[in-house]
């Protein structure tokens, strides 16, 4: 974690700047779900036999687990039960955005009367938007290896 959100800190935009800011969403395969929410709520931590550091738990409280079920699922490319994500407030930075068109943002429904050798209406409902990527620098991937 220490090593996720110092990468984090060091984000840097093409010309050079840090972004600055700290994370607020810790993104989780289902396998890593227990671990983030023992994370955000324990206010202790076992720090192993000899260990130096003390038992308090630094994280409690400040990055709020979200599990997501694709990331594990080998169907997706990419995919890992290891990996895991920090992402800054979306109102603050998103890393991804949601377009309407027109700004619609409700389900455009139709009727019409049925053809004349049918009894009835004919309805047809459809939905314009989109979904895309928008600023790599919202977060970081931390990519564990097995």
């Amino acid at each position: 974690m220490q090593k996720g959100i110092t990468a984090f800190r060091k984000l840097k935009s093409p010309d050079k700047k840090r972004i600055g800011g700290v994370p607020t969403i810790l993104l989780v395969p289902p396998e890593l779900q227990f671990v983030a929410q023992r994370l955000y709520q324990s206010t202790t931590v076992d720090p192993g036999s000899g260990g130096t550091l003390g038992t308090a738990n630094i994280h409690a409280g400040r990055y709020r687990p979200v599990v997501a079920d694709w990331l594990s699922d080998s169907e997706f490319s990419g995919s890992s039960p290891k990996a895991w994500y920090l992402f800054r407030d979306p109102g603050v930075l998103a890393p991804v955005v949601v377009s309407f068109l027109d700004g619609v943002q409700t389900p455009t429904v139709e009727a019409a009367e049925a053809d004349f050798h049918k009894l009835g209406m004919q309805f047809r409902g459809y939905f314009d938007f989109g979904v895309d990527l928008a600023e790599p620098l919202a977060g970081i991937k931390a990519k564990v290896e097995a």
